[in-house]
């Protein structure tokens, strides 16, 4: 049922986070050939989308031993938790605006309108 509920949000969250990728000026182009050439490397359907896109903006490897290597093999150094943090925090807000901001409309609307 999991893989199932996050087929389409983990495909959204990707898309999303090359935008804010792009946004932030990191490499998204690398983001986006990572995120075609290793989003299958997990037992999840879902899982290797944001982890490759993530893996592929930073220009890094993330593995988990024993199940995947995702990404190229870069030394992962401090810079890169304060990049992936931006990216994670402009992903949310570009959700939130793209998402979440219409819906509320669209709820507000509806009930003026049952009023």
């Amino acid at each position: 049922m999991d893989t199932i509920a996050n087929y389409i949000p983990a495909r959204l969250t990707a898309v999303l986070m090359m935008l804010a990728t792009l946004l932030l000026r990191e490499n998204w182009r690398k983001a986006w050939r990572i995120l075609q050439r290793d989003r299958k490397n997990t037992a999840s359907l879902n899982a290797g989308w944001t982890i490759s896109t993530m893996a592929g903006a930073l220009n890094i490897q993330l593995e988990k031993p024993g199940f995947y290597i995702i990404g190229d093999n870069n030394d992962l150094v401090p810079i890169h938790i304060k990049k992936a943090l931006r990216i994670m925090m402009l992903t949310a807000i570009l959700f939130g605006v793209s998402i979440i901001l219409p819906l509320l409309v669209l709820r507000t609307l509806i009930t003026a309108w049952i009023i």
